[in-house]
């Protein structure tokens, strides 16, 4: 039987990390090791890859936010292997674990392994593979979230409050407080003053936004796309068609958003012209206009792209001339994850209206 000197908690950490281990290619062997053997360390785990030993000295914890991983590594005096362990590691303190060679593993699945004999990095592991011991991650990018980091994306250099974000957002001064707290901890904001006064602004504008992009394009395979043919359409007269055919003059909200390189163009004209117009809209919103004799569904030859998302997703809409646009923060995320060269119009959006 295997002995071990940590709670219930930090044991299944390490028996998560010994299961992903045991799953990695060229690791024949991934083996807790008795406590006895542990020493100064949480735990060790022995490892067999390519016929070779190799041992992890494991740090475990809870969760690690950067000033936990700086004191970490203040004390790693150049310890071999070392991993650390958690249920929630956070982007910044990943980076600067990486950038100190030492490994880290959260039980969401993440694993990254610096070391000359096995360098891996998994950055997604997929929902069934994933180990159930640990709390979920904390997830940076949800639909509920996305509006307050939209707000302080629009406003990178503006000290707000929990209320300012909350009417900005739409979301409950709560759930705010909550995220900015993780921001806090993850030093993605400044601060200033306390309790209700306390006020904070972006710290590191251009690494969320790069942040929201890659996370964005983690998640394409499982957006939600519908393509259309709008015949005899075709620039701005195809704008006005999709915002009449996607508007929903019964409801107040917003229901659809021009993005992509024709939202592209409103703000910071590109040489490349555009021939497929790319919109945001709410599911009600696509079932209503799929309904029009005047624009088809294909699988090849589309006009006119939809992506169905929620409400939350269009806040923030510009209204150019009476049509919708997303806002340039949400334009550019769209463009960096679409193909061909919307991305060229991207950075030109970023470099001419965004500015970080």
């Amino acid at each position: 039987m295997k002995r071990f000197r940590l709670s219930n908690d930090s044991r299944a950490r390490v028996v998560a990390l010994s299961e992903a281990l045991s799953r990695l290619p060229h690791v024949s062997e991934a083996k807790i090791l008795p406590a006895s053997e542990a020493n100064a360390h949480d735990a060790l785990i022995g490892l067999k890859v390519s016929g070779r030993s190799l041992t992890l000295r494991l740090d475990v914890r809870s969760e690690v936010f950067p000033q936990q991983a700086r004191h970490l590594i203040a004390q790693d005096s150049g310890r071999q292997h070392l991993v650390v362990v958690a249920d929630l590691i956070s982007p910044g303190a990943r980076e600067l674990l990486i950038q100190s060679g030492i490994g880290s593993f959260s039980t969401d699945g993440q694993l990254h392994l610096p070391f000359e004999q096995l360098y891996v990095v998994v950055d997604r592991m997929p929902q069934s593979k994933r180990p159930a011991a640990g709390r979920a991650r904390f997830d940076l990018f949800s639909v509920a979230r996305t509006p307050v980091l939209h707000a302080l994306l629009l406003a990178p250099d503006r000290w707000c409050s929990v209320q300012e974000l909350a009417i900005a957002s739409g979301v409950s001064a709560a759930s705010v407080s909550k995220l900015l707290t993780y921001l806090e901890s993850d030093e993605w904001v400044d601060t200033h003053g306390t309790g209700p006064s306390k006020v904070r602004k972006l710290a590191k504008a251009a690494a969320l936004l790069d942040a929201w992009v890659e996370q964005d394009r983690a998640r394409l395979a499982s957006r939600q796309m519908r393509r259309f043919f709008v015949p005899g359409r075709k620039g701005d007269d195809l704008l006005r068609f999709a915002a009449e055919a996607f508007s929903d003059r019964a409801e107040p909200d917003d229901a659809y958003a021009i993005t992509g390189e024709a939202a592209a163009q409103i703000y910071a004209p590109f040489l490349t012209p555009w021939s497929v117009a790319t919109l945001r809209a709410t599911p009600a919103a696509v079932e209503r206009a799929a309904r029009r004799p005047d624009m088809r569904g294909v699988e090849q030859g589309a006009n006119l792209l939809v992506i169905e998302v929620e409400p939350s997703g269009l806040r923030f809409a510009q209204r150019r001339d009476e049509v919708l646009f997303a806002s340039p923060v949400q334009t550019y995320i769209d463009l960096m994850v679409a193909p061909g060269r919307a991305p060229d119009a991207g950075r030109f959006l970023r470099e001419q209206v965004l500015g970080f």
